[in-house]
């Protein structure tokens, strides 16, 4: 199990390279002094160390580490030690103290920047939550989201809180109104086959989210239909391919499980999450920020958390307040993205 500060070190790695991802977890915390400081030049602390906070104690402990070491790089062994730790400890000293001179509070912290430009587009904030078309509150993907949920309306590929859609259907069981859709005035399908014919014209022209739904019943074996996986799959990636980002989440889940017709295969996995998350999907920027976290990427998972958090999603708010509780997030990042998540929640209560 690694300490807050290994994990620190371990991430710094992998955010310039230094340790493939693939690998990163055959480290073990004995040894982490030896691979990890022998990487890091005698530069300033802003070239060097990772958007983390390195305390007086965390020096104290990876000093220890190597106290042992002589100037010339062998051991009180005597056996030569082939990563020079002697030099790896002095070099560790000074990039700790300039650190640590850098604020008044004894906390050094620094930054590296960051040149990717996939990076930049991943990042940015997510585009606006689609507005239910009657009572015009933002609604989620992810079903239950702040205690919302959305349903699709194949007569004319709207889709409608859940909220609307069952005030709707309140009033014609009250004879208050007709069996009709409020949006595009059609009346409710009679029968199971009428609505899958519903979705099939939606599919006609080119309606993203009507493959999505067909391939879900499909998957669930519902309104008449046989369970399909390869059907079901077969829908999802053309909705996919026509900009479902319900469908981008949908097959990188498939993908990492290995379930639903579908082998695992991760590298897929990540490609439909990365789409997903770009275009706003909640869940979808929650599991780039586990799968940044399980290659110890803490850089990245924060980020990914927080977007998350501030979209809505419980599960990342947990998570950002985890990480500050161990070190992992700073306080100004917990607040902001508790603030932003409350009032997530609470416009779509509205």
């Amino acid at each position: 199990m690694h300490s807050v500060v290994e994990r620190k070190c371990i991430s710094y790695l992998v955010k310039k390279k230094k340790v493939s991802s693939k690998t990163v977890h055959q480290i073990k915390p004995e040894n982490l002094v030896d691979v990890s400081l022998t990487n890091i030049n005698n530069r300033s602390v802003s070239d060097s160390i990772s958007k983390k906070m390195i305390t007086n104690d965390d020096i104290d402990k990876i000093e220890q580490k190597v106290e042992h070491y002589n100037e010339d790089g062998s051991n009180n062994s005597g056996r030569k030690s082939t990563t020079r730790l002697g030099d790896v400890a002095n070099r560790l000293k000074n990039i700790c103290s300039a650190g640590i001179d850098a604020v008044s509070d004894g906390l050094g912290r620094a930054t590296i920047s960051n040149d990717n430009d996939d990076d930049d587009a991943l990042f940015k904030d997510p585009p606006p939550k689609e507005d239910c078309p009657i009572c015009m509150l933002p609604m989620p993907y992810v079903q239950d989201l702040g205690g919302v949920r959305t349903i699709y309306q194949p007569c004319c590929g709207k889709t409608l809180c859940w909220g609307c859609y069952f005030a709707e259907h309140e009033e014609v069981v009250k004879g208050n109104l007709k069996p009709w859709c409020s949006l595009c005035r059609v009346p409710s399908a009679y029968s199971e086959d009428e609505e899958v014919k519903r979705y099939k014209r939606r599919m006609d022209v080119n309606d993203a989210e009507a493959f999505y739904e067909l391939g879900c019943l499909y998957y669930s074996g519902l309104e008449g239909l046989p369970k399909d996986l390869n059907k079901a799959v077969k829908l999802w990636k053309q909705a996919a391919d026509l900009g479902s980002i319900n469908a981008h989440c949908e097959l990188a889940d498939s993908y990492c499980a290995g379930n639903k017709g579908l082998e695992e295969d991760m590298e897929k996995a990540d490609h439909h999450w990365k789409i997903a998350a770009i275009g706003g999907h909640e869940e979808a920027r929650y599991m780039l920020g586990v799968r940044a976290g399980e290659i110890f990427n803490d850089d990245d998972a924060i980020k990914h958390y927080m977007i998350s958090a501030k979209s809505g999603y419980d599960e990342a708010l947990k998570l950002v307040g985890i990480w500050y509780k161990h070190g992992l997030a700073t306080k100004d990042q917990y607040a902001s993205t508790l603030r932003a998540y409350q009032d997530t929640v609470n416009e779509m209560k509205k």
